[in-house]
């Protein structure tokens, strides 16, 4: 495996704010993807800290009282992995109003 430098471009999608958040990780095309996908980085009060920090601020969720450990939600922060060439790694589709990418509402 070779590291590889990887930004993560964090959407909120009730401000429209975008931030980028800059990480390494050993194994770039299986489990990264999977972490901001399905796994820890893929609730709101995680990337609350990821764009907390990719603006240098304190850890948000203190401020925030929609977002509270334990009861993590989805939705909120929208998030495309790029490598540093600038190839598009991941790419969350936006969610409709049901709640579900593509969904009706």
């Amino acid at each position: 495996m070779i590291e590889e430098l990887y930004y993560a471009e964090l959407t909120d999608t009730r401000t429209g704010e975008a931030r980028i958040y800059r990480d390494e990780y050993f194994d770039v095309h299986d489990g990264m993807i999977f972490l901001w996908e399905q796994g820890n980085y893929s609730c709101d009060c995680n990337r609350a800290i990821f764009f907390a920090r990719a603006a240098g601020e304190p850890d948000g969720t203190d401020e925030d009282p929609e977002i509270e450990f334990g009861r993590c939600s989805d939705g909120r922060f929208r998030v495309k992995l790029i490598a540093e060439d600038g190839r598009v790694l991941f790419e969350e589709p936006i969610k409709r109003p049901s709640g579900r990418p593509g969904g009706s509402a």
